[in-house]
């Protein structure tokens, strides 16, 4: 038995960036918050999960500056601990 192949639908090719995997890892180690755009003209991901991996972005990036703001208030407590006065204006 022979397969017509204009039969045979293939899912339609969809580029790297709008897979979800690729999309994880833009978000938490590429583009952060910017990759929200291509979350969103994914033509793969439901509605529900582009909701989610924004949320994820939005997070992520709030834990990471709040990260970085903990850390530099550290560095100028360790400095002054060393005489070294530093102000944060």
């Amino acid at each position: 038995m022979a397969i017509d192949l204009d039969e045979v639908t293939r899912p339609p090719r969809v580029h790297w960036y709008h897979r979800p995997g690729w999309l994880v890892v833009l978000i938490l180690f590429v583009l952060g918050p910017l990759a929200i755009p291509l979350v969103w003209r994914s033509p793969v991901l439901s509605r529900r999960a582009k909701i989610v991996l924004t949320s994820v972005a939005v997070a992520y990036t709030a834990a990471t500056i709040g990260g970085l703001v903990d850390v530099a208030y550290r560095m100028v407590e360790v400095l002054h601990e060393a005489g070294i006065e530093v102000s944060m204006r």
